[in-house]
Order: C-alpha cells, then sequence, then structure tokens
C-alpha cells in the first residue's frame, strides 16, 4: 500500500546565503539608498533601466494569468474541485478582509491619529474629490466587461484577463477529450513562459511551497483583485483619521455602512492608479455625514502609503495561497486515509 508523495522544498543541497533571493533583494535595495545618497547623478542615470525592467514585467503578467489558470482549471476534470477552490479562496477573501477592516478601525479607535489637529472642513475644497468618486464608481460597474480580450491582454488589465481566463479553462474542462490538445498546447507554452519569468524576476517555481498549481493560478489573481488587505486597512483608518482631524461625529450606523462601502467598492479596484484613495473618496461620499473634502488632507502623501498598502496586499495573497492550498492537501490525505481504511479493493477503484 503505497502512501501519497510529499515533495519536501528543502530537498537538494544548501544554497549560500549570497544565493538566495531575498538576500539579493535586501543587498540591492541597500546598494540603490548608497548609491542614491552618495552620488544622486548616477542614480538618475540608472533609471532607465528600473523603468526598462517594470515594462518588461508588465508585459508577461497578462500571458503567465491566462496561461497558469487556463491550464489549473482546465486540467480538473472534475469542476467540482474548481468551485472548492474558488468558493474556499472567496471565504478566505471575504473573512480576512473583514477582519482586515476591522482592525483598522481598533487602530484608528484607540490610536486617534487625528486628534487635536483641530482643521476647519469648510476650508477644505470638496469638489475636488468628486472626479475620484465619479471614477471609482464607473470603474467598479464596468471592471468585469471588455469590449475585446485582445484589448485587454494589451493594456494589461488584471481583471478582465481574469474573468476571460476562469471562462476559458472552464470551457475546456468542459469539453473533456476534445480539449486536450488545446490544454496540451497551453501547457507546452506555459514553460518557456515562466522561464522568462524566471529570467526576470529569478522567483521559486510555482508549487515550490507545495501550493498546487490550480491553486495558484486561480488565487493569486483573483486575490489581487478581491484579496485587498492593505487597502481594506487604510479605508478603515482613513475615514476616522478624517472625522477626528475635522472634529466630525461619526455615528455607529455611519461607521458600519462606511466599512461596508469600502469592502464591496474596493474589490476589482488594483488596475486603478490609486485605487484606495479613489476607493475612499467614493466611500466618504456615501455616508452624508463623513468628511468627503478631508481627502484632499492626504492626496500628497498617498503615494508612499500606498506603498505599504502594497506590501500588505502582497503578504496577504500569499499566506492566503498557502492556507488554501493546505487545506485541500489536508482534505486529500483524508480522502486517502478513509480509503486506506477501506482496503485494497478501494483504492483500487
Amino acid at each position: 500500500m503505497l502512501a501519497p508523495q510529499v515533495h519536501s522544498a528543502n530537498a537538494g543541497p544548501r544554497k549560500p546565503h549570497i544565493a538566495r533571493l531575498y538576500v539579493q533583494v535586501l543587498a540591492a535595495v541597500a546598494l540603490g539608498v548608497a548609491v542614491g545618497f552618495f552620488y544622486p547623478g548616477t542614480g538618475e542615470a540608472l533609471k532607465p533601466l528600473g523603468d526598462a525592467f517594470i515594462k518588461l514585467v508588465k508585459i508577461i503578467i497578462a500571458p503567465v494569468i491566462f496561461l497558469t489558470i487556463a491550464t489549473g482549471i482546465g486540467g480538473m476534470n472534475d469542476l467540482k474541485k474548481v468551485g472548492r477552490v474558488a468558493g474556499k479562496a472567496m471565504i478566505y477573501f471575504l473573512t480576512f478582509s473583514s477582519l482586515a477592516l476591522i482592525v483598522g478601525l481598533i487602530v484608528a479607535n484607540v490610536v486617534q491619529p487625528g486628534a487635536g489637529l483641530n482643521i476647519d472642513p469648510a476650508s477644505l475644497d470638496a469638489q475636488a474629490v468628486k472626479g475620484y468618486a465619479a471614477k471609482i464608481h464607473e470603474q467598479f460597474v464596468t471592471g468585469l466587461l471588455m469590449p475585446s480580450i485582445v484589448g485587454a491582454f494589451a493594456e494589461g488589465d488584471i481583471l478582465q484577463v481574469l474573468f476571460f481566463s476562469v471562462l476559458f479553462g472552464i470551457a475546456l474542462a468542459m469539453v473533456g477529450d476534445t480539449g486536450k490538445p488545446v490544454l496540451s498546447l497551453l501547457q507546452a507554452l506555459l514553460a518557456p513562459v515562466f522561464k522568462l519569468v524566471g529570467i526576470l524576476m529569478r522567483a521559486a517555481p510555482v508549487e515550490g511551497a507545495s501550493a498546487r498549481r490550480s491553486v495558484v493560478g486561480l488565487g493569486i489573481p483573483a486575490g489581487y483583485s478581491f484579496n485587498l488587505h492593505g487597502t481594506n486597512i487604510y479605508m478603515a483608518l482613513a475615514p476616522l483619521f478624517l472625522a477626528q482631524a475635522t472634529n466630525t461625529d461619526l455615528s455607529i450606523g455611519g461607521r458600519i455602512l462606511l466599512l461596508f462601502v469600502a469592502l464591496l467598492s474596493s474589490k476589482g479596484t488594483t488596475r486603478i492608479t490609486g485605487a484606495g484613495l479613489l476607493t475612499l473618496a467614493a466611500a466618504l461620499f456615501v455616508v452624508p455625514t463623513a468628511p468627503a473634502a478631508g481627502v484632499t488632507l492626504i492626496l500628497r502623501v498617498d503615494h508612499f502609503v500606498s506603498e505599504c498598502r502594497v506590501l500588505t496586499i502582497f503578504l496577504g495573497n500569499a499566506v492566503g495561497r498557502l492556507v488554501v492550498a493546505r487545506s485541500r492537501a489536508s482534505r486529500m490525505m483524508d480522502d486517502w486515509q478513509r480509503l486506506s481504511r477501506a482496503g485494497p479493493s478501494a483504492l483500487g477503484r
């Protein structure tokens, strides 16, 4: 009787520290800071290299999402598996997004970062914010609609590429044996695409942390549209900061409505520049007593705050994929143990 194979992530010779990716990244950050501080002219001259790298990464994002999701879902002969993975992912998204909002709410009430500023709301220009609110509502409603899938790939619209990839993967799984040549072609294309990603990013391969490709392929792109922990913390903290700074009293009902609108409107806004600020403006205009004009107070610092939001979102999605992957692996182990107890005849079925 054979047990399921478990691949150890620690197999093979131990790498020297300098060969580890995170060490190289930290060294590069330290070197960049040193060059920028001591030789600012050289740092400015090196900027085109960084811009070129970012553009190369953006080029490869849409193909990676499509190929990973299409092969991951298309390779699942049982569409119930797709539903289970997607269901677990959405439960995780909603649960921890809500927890992130609660954390932001607690911190804002305990620390009270805006207390004592005594800013007069009448001195703020609310008209400067209305354009942001209108834009986020438009993007939220039309985010999934795509006039052309080619255009979605060309513009790097992650949400639309994700939507098309899921539909294509489900259709590929439904056609069964007829779609196997297409699935084989996509899997063959995936190998050089990931090799290109490895060249650009020197990242670990998919499944290196014992997360199945089907889970990663569906969960990671969806997470960057729906699992925005950093934005949710910001969306709970910023309105209360503005209310405290302008001495505005927000009722319990107003706070709950504000958090509910923030939870909904933040989904699918990752492709919009300054999405956190846009979502904040939209949410504040929904609550009549909220100091919507106060958004102008954080316009100048939002770029720096955005970096913290991105880091939190990145870590949250990495942890989320492992949670879903491990729960699925645990289910597979339970099934194997149940069949083992049933005897050899059950294992042979």
